[in-house]
């Protein structure tokens, strides 16, 4: 099974758009992401922000956190795809 998740990042510096990211998957924590806005002022669309291709097959709870701390952080979620084998077939 693999599990993608997806948002939107901004690189605008006049507000906060930061992005720090932690994800979990069955209350385990599996990675962390952020960003840094570049100042170019653009948005990047699709861009993946965790990736797990080995996942074992069966039912998950997955979940994105935006920890809280000193720094705010923007979340723009976009989406989540998931991949699974499909034993019946």
């Amino acid at each position: 099974m693999a599990v993608y998740a997806y948002c939107i990042l901004d690189n605008n510096v006049s507000y906060t758009t930061f992005t720090n990211l932690t994800f979990s998957i069955d209350g385990s924590l599996v990675g962390s992401f952020s960003h840094t806005p570049d100042g170019s002022g653009t948005f990047l669309y699709n861009q993946t922000v965790y990736a797990n291709d080995s996942v074992p097959n069966g039912d998950h709870t997955f979940i994105i956190h935006s920890p809280r701390g000193m720094n705010a952080s923007l979340v723009l979620f976009d989406y989540v795809e998931y991949m699974y084998d499909d034993i019946s077939a």
